[in-house]
């Protein structure tokens, strides 16, 4: 049989704080979910007031299971199965909803803050981001709130603060175990990210091939690349913020790829005083490469310096991942093999004869390869080449003679493919590079931001006894996309006008930011530390956390062990904190009456065990009527003070002053 509690009708105030629970979790399915269960989630909340006012509840059974089975037909048709953690999750969203319309009993209310649990867990594990962790945060605190306002009945007053400072009592005395239990606790190699099974690991980046518009259709994207930290504090200049990603070698025209078998692995190189360490956390792009500055010096582990002087991974990146590498302009090949050369000036046989025309008239002129590349820059810089984002689309077999001498419009990917091309046609070994140009300067993280707006292509040439020099063309058609450092910027410094042509640091920004760009950045250094510290602390950070506190090298038992005892530690403090708070404590105004008393008793007027104050007061003032007028005020105050509804320190200091003053003088 159910008790008379569990058929208490749910009060409004503790169904408001669980409402505003559920508010808080439709953000953390907005986006991963498909649009209308969040929406129907969000609308059975509204209705369920509406409903309570009208005494009304989802009442018949019949209704009940035909709302569920539309909830599951409707759930298939969307996603096309019923398995699945996506299908899963929108399921145990519209049977909440379904339960939200019928609570009406405490029992109902209890089983409800239970599925607000099963959402919170359910909405960290769609999204980790941090304004996600927020939102969830937000609903369990909340969820804490209800049942506490459930259980304290009908509250005296009207505010909000009395369940939240309780809640906050509550989850404060469970914190320590948390922290304790989150740095100790054995873990693996994943950290908290998760992923749902079957995304899609392209998500964004390069997809390692170039072609008209590959760059340009990410950099309209302002997404996250990676972050960029700079442990040694060493901040490169503006213009030479190029990370390195993919090199490609096959290809001619406008069309390249990386191809594979040309070379070998690369050494690594010692780092040298101009060396430039990077602390990099790569969101994750699918691809089989990491970024880093121009150019590594060694790859981190999971990785190799391939061919080309570029990290290639040995799995996809589909994963948050957070390396260390050494850069240094000057690390380029001492030599290339002739197999390699050769390779480097291979072209496809579609290549027009006006483009090696144009090619060879510069190396007739000179044979030195430097010259080759400043006449080539000049052609660039003098016959009226455009840069633009949108360039319009090029005809594949003709693309690189619609480029070079007709259209003459184009970005990053159509200067780099088109330059490569030609400076093989020339005789000067080349290749295409892919990866970022820029960032954005964090100065409250003290980092760089990269986004796939910053995506950018440029060109390296090989000189003999120099060895790889990079040569961007965009320099000569866009300068200020190099002076900038980003790409999103540009806009604005053509508004403004070129300004100086100095380099200056990357830490450096272009102007005076404005409160909400200061606000993004600061919101932007939160969620680096939440991802960086909270989400990605697995096991190498453990080991190297517990390092610093040179407790590292201990076996899981160990570790256990000490969770054990640190818990147990921590658990008698806290019953040993509750007995002292719950001890009976003194009461003051009590103490100043029992003094009164005991010198009335000296003055001839002792009090009885059953005697009240005012029956004491009359009978004291008819044995001391020298004293009857102290009497009187001492005890008006005293029972002023005892029953009003809040304590008076200025009455309380009167009645201290009168009490003081009583009996000092003594009766004739």
């Amino acid at each position: 049989m159910k008790s008379t509690r569990d058929n208490t009708v749910i009060p409004r105030r503790p169904l408001l704080w669980l409402a505003a629970a559920f508010l808080c979790l439709v953000p953390t399915m907005l986006g991963q979910l498909a649009t209308w269960i969040p929406l129907g989630f969000l609308a059975a909340v509204l209705a369920k007031f509406w409903m309570d006012k009208r005494d009304r509840r989802l009442r018949s059974l019949t209704w009940k299971i035909v709302l569920a089975l539309l909830a599951f037909g409707a759930t298939v048709a969307t996603y096309g199965r019923p398995t699945g953690l996506e299908p899963g999750i929108s399921l145990v969203v519209l049977l909440g909803s379904l339960k939200i319309m019928e609570a009406h009993t405490a029992r109902d209310f209890h089983v409800l803050v239970m599925v607000g649990w099963i959402l919170c867990l359910a909405g960290f594990i769609l999204s980790q981001e941090f304004a996600v962790a927020l939102c969830v945060l937000t609903a369990f605190v909340l969820l804490v709130a209800a049942l506490v306002q459930f259980h304290r009945g009908r509250p005296r007053g009207r505010g909000v603060l009395p369940p939240l400072l309780t809640t906050g009592k509550i989850l404060a005395q469970a914190l320590p175990l948390v922290v304790l239990l989150f740095v100790l606790f054995p873990r693996g190699t994943g950290g908290f990210r998760l992923q749902l099974p079957g995304a899609s690991a392209d998500s964004s980046g390069f997809s390692g091939k170039l072609s008209p518009g590959t760059v340009a259709s990410i950099a309209t994207s302002d997404e996250l690349a990676f972050r960029a930290e700079f442990p040694d504090g060493k901040m490169p200049l503006r213009s030479a913020l190029y990370w390195r990603g993919a090199v490609l070698r096959q290809g001619g025209g406008l069309y390249w790829e990386a191809g594979a078998g040309l070379g070998q692995a690369q050494t690594a190189r010692r780092p040298t005083s101009d060396s430039i360490r990077q602390r990099i956390t790569l969101e994750p792009h699918g691809g089989r490469w990491l970024f880093a500055l121009d150019r590594p010096l060694a790859a981190p582990a999971g990785a190799t310096l391939a061919p080309g002087q570029y990290l290639h991974t040995f799995r996809p990146n589909v994963r948050m991942r957070r390396y260390e590498v050494v850069s240094a302009s000057d690390a380029t090949e001492d030599e290339l093999r002739p197999r390699e050369l050769t390779a480097l000036l291979l072209l496809p046989s579609t290549i027009s004869p006006a483009v090696h025309q144009l090619a060879q008239s510069w190396a007739a002129q000179n044979n030195d390869p430097q010259a080759v590349v400043k006449a080539a820059l000049e052609f660039f810089r003098t016959q009226g080449f455009v840069y633009s984002l949108s360039p319009g689309r090029y005809n594949e077999e003709t693309a690189l003679d619609d480029f070079l001498f007709r259209r003459k419009i184009g970005f990053c990917e159509h200067y780099a493919g088109a330059f490569t091309t030609l400076m093989r046609a020339a005789g000067v070994p080349s290749r295409v590079v892919v990866g970022y140009l820029g960032g954005q300067y964090n100065q409250f993280g003290n980092y760089l931001s990269v986004r796939q707006s910053d995506a950018h292509a440029w060109c390296e040439v090989w000189i003999p006894g120099t060895g790889w020099l990079r040569v961007d063309p965009t320099s000569v058609i866009a300068p200020e996309r190099l002076r900038v450092g980003s790409l999103r910027e540009m806009g604005a410094t053509r508004a403004q006008g070129a300004g100086n042509e100095e380099q200056s640091s990357a830490a450096q920004t272009t102007g005076p930011l404005g409160v909400f760009d200061n606000a993004r950045l600061a919101w932007d250094t939160l969620s680096f530390a939440w991802d960086t510290r909270v989400l990605s602390f697995d096991l190498e950070s453990q080991r190297e956390l517990l390092g610093q506190l040179q407790i590292d090298g201990w076996s899981p038992g160990a570790h256990l062990l000490w969770i054990a005892g640190i818990a147990g530690f921590l658990l008698a403090l806290y019953a040993i904190w509750s007995r002292w708070s719950a001890r009976p404590r003194p009461d003051p105004l009590r103490a100043l009456y029992d003094q009164f008393c005991l010198k009335a008793e000296g003055l001839g007027a002792p009090r009885f065990p059953h005697e009240g104050p005012a029956s004491f007061a009359r009978r004291a003032a008819d044995l001391i009527p020298q004293k009857a007028e102290s009497i009187r005020r001492i005890t008006q105050n005293y029972i002023a003070l005892r029953y009003s509804p809040g304590p008076s320190s200025v009455r309380f200091a009167d009645l201290a002053a009168e009490v003081r003053a009583f009996g000092q003088g003594r009766l004739p």
